[in-house]
């Protein structure tokens, strides 16, 4: 009785494993049939800023010869498009994946940039985590804008984080970040213009007044001042001062208009 019960089991288990290689087969030649119907991009942090959108994503992969829609899914090499579109400097992270459907899904993620930096060799931005990067084209962006002679020695096109000797970018990218969290001085500070590492000048929103801040060290301390004065001797929007000097320690410097 034992034998036979081993014997139907045995039976039993080749019957279906039979079956598990014959399905897999079939499965295996349906996805080798399986043709992509449909490219479904999603772009993730796009009402931050703007930067790549849909058919921009598309441009990338069509410009690079790559076959989505049309093409059969087991050609479509999900690797070498993450791989791509994680080379452009505006996309922080990508993912591509397929599905039973025959979808080709493609999730992008753009960097979040909190400083905008023009200088005579191009314009670049700096993101939230002080990753430098180029922008493929320019934008109009509601973040503060450096202009100037910018001391910093970096290449064109440059991309990465921000080299440990280029104090005065690293100074910026603080700044920027304090900028990005308060939500008074992100909607103040319009422009820094720069003459030198010694020499910051503030164009504001508000206001016809310009603010000499000198360097950017201690500027929690500067604006603290600023944003006292602000607050007990004019307000920003004021028009009776045309110039603040933040420079002198403790001290507040105004000109007035005549």
């Amino acid at each position: 009785m034992k034998w036979k019960t081993i014997i139907g089991v045995t039976t039993t288990l080749g019957v279906l494993t039979a079956y598990l290689i014959v399905s897999t087969g079939f499965a295996d030649s349906k996805q080798q049939e399986l043709v992509c119907s449909e490219l479904r991009i999603t772009v993730g942090n796009n009402l931050v800023k703007n930067f790549i959108d849909t058919a921009d994503v598309k441009h990338i992969l069509t410009s690079e010869g790559i076959k989505t829609t049309g093409e059969r899914i087991c050609r479509i090499n999900t690797y070498e498009i993450e791989q791509l579109l994680n080379s452009r400097s505006v996309i922080k992270n990508a993912s591509a994946y397929t599905s039973v459907d025959g979808v080709l899904h493609i999730d992008v993620y753009q960097r979040r940039p909190i400083m905008r930096v023009q200088v005579a060799k191009g314009v670049f931005y700096i993101d939230e985590h002080g990753y430098i990067f180029p922008s493929p084209r320019e934008q109009a962006t509601d973040i503060p804008l450096m202009t100037g002679t910018v001391p910093m020695n970096i290449p064109v096109g440059f991309r990465g984080e921000i080299p440990n000797n280029e104090t005065f970018l690293l100074q910026t990218y603080r700044l920027a970040d304090y900028l990005d969290k308060s939500g008074f001085w992100l909607s103040q500070v319009k422009q820094l213009k720069v003459t030198n590492a010694n020499n910051v000048r503030i164009i504001p929103y508000l206001g016809e007044h310009l603010i000499d801040m000198g360097s950017l060290d201690n500027f929690e301390y500067k604006f603290k001042k600023l944003r006292a004065f602000y607050s007990e001797v004019c307000h920003a929007d004021d028009s009776t001062y045309k110039r603040i000097d933040l420079r002198y320690g403790n001290q507040i410097v105004c000109t007035k208009r005549k």
